[in-house]
């Protein structure tokens, strides 16, 4: 693993271009033998990685990292391992390795990435709580960045539904930015995962957050862009999708919002304008299918709560036409009370529904 993390930690500025020269050479010991004249001739890279790799050969410290992956609880997965995230995999400048606390599970694959501007409003704010909640609830994974805003909030929603979430860093994990949210990134590492590229003592900087929204859209089958002006990072993340061949969708705003005028760019520009979560899940099938399959089992599961004798008496007679409280308690010599009561208990378990003037229908 100490090639590995040597190489990744040298391209700290061109990341994108160490998968090329992990496919040239094979191994990364391969690429550490290398002089730096053999590796500029590759064409691959320039004298700034040549330059850095010779510096990190001799400084970087292996034995601190590994003490901060255990501190840290995080492990290390690379290009060529097999839970590596194969959506991932393939994409230009996938990552060669990827620092990772929590999991990545075969589930994931079903994600959706979420982001947005730091400057957010309250609209957004409503928006990107609302959206990412109600996906998560649907088994949809919420991808995103972390940051201040409309990503924080898309992360909080997604845990706050039960769902599942990762969040893609622009640093290292022991270097986590925001700070304020590294209580949100421990609840994200243990119903998700946190990931990055970076060593972790890395510091995020104005070239690694860009770099890293390639991963968001890589690892999503489409991109939400929820509140963003025209020179947001968010709109750089939906060109990596597109680049891609991912979904991108995006929220309409106020025309007078400045936060409004890259998403109804976007919209102008063919992204699809989304108004609720269905709009997004109608558009992917592989998601149509995933929360189809989602009701039939919570159904299933719902319908075989155990049912007592009495209540299997009485579901008996309930079919689809309405029947009311009374021809039951004639047909089965009960009072209004004993007959609330069970009745009461069927439509917990929602056998049945109460119509108005104290009628019940199935609901199976």
């Amino acid at each position: 693993m100490d090639n590995w993390i040597l190489v990744n930690a040298a391209g700290s500025l061109g990341k994108a271009r160490l998968k090329g020269l992990l496919d040239f050479y094979q191994e990364p010991e391969q690429i550490l033998k290398c002089s730096e004249e053999e590796l500029l001739r590759t064409g691959l890279v320039d004298r700034g990685f040549t330059n850095s790799l010779r510096t990190i050969k001799k400084h970087f410290d292996l034995d601190r990292e590994y003490k901060l992956l255990e501190k840290h609880k995080v492990k290390i997965v690379t290009v060529r391992d097999d839970n590596y995230p194969a959506s991932l995999r393939y994409i230009d400048g996938a990552p060669i390795l990827l620092y990772l606390a929590g999991d990545i599970i075969k589930e994931d694959i079903f994600a959706i990435g979420v982001v947005g501007t730091r400057d957010y409003t309250a609209y957004g704010k409503n928006v990107a709580a609302k959206l990412s909640g109600e996906l998560a609830s649907q088994g949809v994974t919420i991808v995103s960045g972390l940051a201040r805003g409309i990503d924080t909030f898309a992360h909080q929603s997604a845990l706050a539904a039960k769902g599942r979430t990762i969040a893609v860093l622009g640093g290292g994990i022991a270097a986590l930015y925001p700070p304020e949210n590294r209580i949100l990134a421990q609840e994200i590492a243990r119903h998700g995962a946190v990931v990055s590229e970076y060593p972790m003592m890395e510091q995020p900087s104005r070239i690694s957050f860009p770099l890293r929204n390639r991963i968001i859209s890589g690892l999503s089958l489409g991109l939400l862009v929820v509140e963003a002006d025209v020179r947001s990072g968010s709109l750089i993340t939906a060109n990596c999708a597109l680049e891609q061949g991912r979904e991108v969708f995006a929220v309409p705003g106020n025309i007078t919002n400045e936060y409004a005028r890259g998403t109804n760019q976007l919209i102008k520009d063919g992204a699809k304008l989304v108004e609720g979560s269905q709009d997004i899940i109608e558009e992917i099938s592989c998601l149509r299918e995933l929360t189809t399959s989602r009701i039939n089992t919570k159904k299933q599961e719902r319908f075989s709560f155990p049912v007592d004798e009495q209540e299997t008496a009485l579901l008996d007679l309930i079919g689809n036409e309405p029947i009311n409280i009374e021809v039951l308690g004639a047909r089965t010599g009960k009072s209004v009370n004993q007959l609330s009561n069970i009745l009461l208990q069927l439509m917990m378990k929602e056998l049945i529904r109460e119509m108005s003037g104290k009628n019940y229908v199935r609901t199976i």
